[in-house]
């Protein structure tokens, strides 16, 4: 069954708990909604990102998401400065190095393929808009303001109608998220029926274990709550658990998410991006050494799988 056919993902008029008021930037008229758990004043960032996404959004006739009303509908997310100062440094690396621009084509390219034909394809988590710049055609969100996404929304909680995206897509987003399990009630929520929510993410296998753990940034804590990792620690817009992608998949395979079926868990070396070393290396890496890390993946084949560093997983709605 295709979760593909006509028409856009709309946003949802009634899905706002208050309205602030609305911020006109000339050309665009964006309304920020607050969801009921948010407080405090409006951060520094968000008026930032506001006037310099002026002029570098679609028309409104061209974003599907956003057929009738503002131009965006965002819901508003407490955003720290360095976190759009994390975003500017991607962009800035992004454009510095062939070779980890032509390895992340490789994971969109996945991500596509495993989507089919079904449209609108919605972005979770777009920050720099890598994927959007890939695909044109797909609908970027993120939690915090940048001036490289569509709709600014939480992914537990977002602006689009049901049924009414054909495909959600990921990359190392679920690794992040606060709460995986609301995140995919509201997922199966916005899909058609045979939609897809298809995600590339961290993956743990011993070998992967002792290098997210010890040699990442990003936590690696097994014994957590896979409906809120972060209940204990807090959580702020870049925090992640590389464990959570794994956890999350062993948990729903004795209880399944309602709406949702898993079709595919297929890990992978990822040995190609481990050899860029990710945007930690702001100079290009030589080909040759990409190169070599693909071939070495080639050669391990099915054995390499057991030292998997990342996984495509794919759920479709039933």
């Amino acid at each position: 069954m295709s979760g593909g056919g006509g028409g856009g993902a709309e946003v949802h008029p009634t899905r706002s708990a208050s309205t602030t008021p609305a911020h006109s930037t000339g050309k665009q008229r964006i309304i920020c909604l607050q969801p009921p758990e948010w407080t405090g004043r409006l951060p520094v960032p968000n008026k930032l990102g506001i006037e310099e996404r002026d002029g570098s959004l679609r028309q409104v006739a061209a974003l599907p998401c956003c057929r009738s009303g503002p131009r965006i509908i965002a819901f508003v997310a407490q955003t720290a400065t360095s976190d759009l100062d994390y975003v500017r440094q991607h962009r800035e690396i992004w454009e510095l190095r062939p070779e980890l621009r032509a390895v992340y084509h490789d994971f969109f390219k996945t991500l596509l393929e495993a989507c089919g034909d079904r449209r609108p394809i919605v972005e979770l988590g777009a920050g720099p808009g890598f994927f959007r710049e890939f695909c044109p055609e797909s609908i970027s969100t993120d939690v915090i303001f940048t001036p490289w996404v569509d709709v600014v929304c939480d992914g537990c909680r977002s602006p689009f109608r049901a049924a009414s995206a054909g495909a959600v897509v990921m990359l190392d987003v679920i690794h992040h998220l606060p709460k995986p399990l609301d995140f995919l009630a509201e997922v199966t929520r916005i899909l058609r029926p045979g939609g897809r929510l298809v995600a590339i993410e961290p993956w743990i296998t011993p070998p992967s274990y002792v290098l997210y753990r010890y040699f990442h940034h990003e936590d690696c804590t097994l014994s957590i709550d896979v409906a809120e990792p972060f209940r204990s620690t807090g959580k702020q817009a870049f925090d992640g658990n590389a464990t959570i992608p794994f956890r999350l998949v062993r948990s729903l395979r004795t209880r399944p998410a309602d709406g949702l079926k898993l079709i595919r868990c297929e890990p992978f070396l990822g040995l190609a991006y481990l050899a860029t070393l990710g945007f930690k290396r702001r100079s290009t890496m030589p080909a040759g050494v990409i190169r070599l890390a693909e071939r070495c993946e080639r050669i391990a084949g099915p054995l390499g799988r057991l030292a998997s560093t990342r996984a495509l997983l794919v759920w479709e709605k039933v």
